[in-house]
């Protein structure tokens, strides 16, 4: 059986989600040993590409 963790966040139009989000899910997704995680947000992303 999979563990799939969803974060959902509703953001101001204007905030942009960067690197220090993302990484603060992903850690939690090692912390908890997620199979997979699923980030959804109102937001949009910055542009400098995410390496992960």
């Amino acid at each position: 059986m999979q563990t799939i963790y969803v974060q959902v966040k509703r953001y101001a139009e204007n905030n942009v989600i960067g690197s220090p989000e993302i990484d603060s899910f992903s850690g939690a997704l090692r912390r908890k040993r997620a199979d997979r995680g699923v980030f959804i947000t109102t937001s949009s992303r910055h542009s400098k590409p995410l390496n992960n």
